[in-house]
Order: structure tokens, then sequence, then C-alpha cells
């Protein structure tokens, strides 16, 4: 019987973590703001300035720099942010 709530549990967590993951991508593809940020911070350069909003597991970084190509990624939490 705990073994089967255990599960049920496990599927549950997983399916709404899925559902974070997938509205917030939908959400940055489309250019709008991410529903389900946890931590947001603005890195100010010379040049321009990234945002970045830190999720379940995963980052967001809108690049907004000359240096570097317009865009936004998606990323795991382990990836960094692009400086080149």
């Amino acid at each position: 019987m705990i073994k089967k709530v255990l599960n049920v549990a496990f599927w549950v967590i997983f399916s709404v973590v899925f559902v974070i993951w997938v509205v917030d991508f939908v959400l940055t593809q489309t250019g709008k703001d991410p529903v389900f940020c946890l931590k947001k911070v603005t890195h100010q350069y010379d040049d321009g300035k990234v945002d970045e909003c830190t999720g379940l597991g995963y980052r967001i970084y809108n690049y907004d720099r000359k240096s570097l190509p317009k865009g936004v990624d998606f990323a795991p939490i382990f990836v960094k942010m692009r400086i080149k």
C-alpha cells in the first residue's frame, strides 16, 4: 500500500514539475515573461544587460547586449550564462 502511495505521489510531483517547465518554455519562446520564476536577477554590462530567471531545475537568460546576439536561452540549472 505504501509503495502504491509513493508511486502515485512521485508521478503527481513529476507531472506538476513537467507542466511548470513546459509553461515557462512556451512563454519564453513567444516573447513573454516566465510565470514560475523563483529568483530574478539582472546583470548589467557596459554594452547592455542580461535578465536571469531561475526556476525549478532550469534557468532562463534573456540577452540584450550589443556584443551578443539578442535572444532567450532556456537551459538546465547547471548551464552558465553566455559571455561571448
